[in-house]
């Protein structure tokens, strides 16, 4: 499972994921997870901004859709989720025995490796965490999953 969020940093993870997913001939789940606490307490508010999110997380998971099919014949299962991401990553894991690895991006080198990655790193997880640094081309990507380009 690759969790994605729409930044240069979650391609490179994507990028990773789906080649090792290609080269092992498993299914490839990408997690989009909007956090959305609640904003208002009118009535049907919540629901029409929850709503817009997804409808944006959705078009964006569609591009990434198209960018993987540009370079792999991988399927990929597509789940938009609500909740903190952390939150919604463990119980993503938790609730699936067929999910075997956890692929995140990190920031540049330099940063903090970012929200997501910290926290999983302290909190320990029953599957392997793969953390790919943003810096890397997608050439090395490739090779580092086993793909010679």
């Amino acid at each position: 499972m690759a969790v994605i969020d729409g930044t240069q940093e979650s391609e490179a993870a994507i990028r990773y994921a789906v080649r090792r997913a290609e080269m092992t001939k498993i299914e490839l789940i990408i997690l989009a997870v909007i956090d959305n606490p609640g904003f208002t307490n009118r009535l049907g508010v919540d629901e029409k901004i929850n709503q817009g999110a997804e409808d944006e997380a959705l078009q964006e998971l569609d591009k990434f859709r198209n960018k993987i099919k540009s370079f792999s014949s991988v399927e990929c299962r597509i789940d938009v989720k609500h909740g903190t991401k952390l939150e919604v990553v463990k119980k993503t894991i938790t609730g699936n025995n067929e999910i075997s690895y956890l692929f995140l991006a990190a920031n540049k080198i330099g940063q903090s490796p970012g929200e997501l990655a910290e926290a999983i790193a302290s909190s320990g997880y029953s599957i392997p965490v793969v953390i790919i640094p943003r810096d890397i081309g997608f050439d090395k990507i490739d090779k580092l999953a086993g793909i010679d380009a």
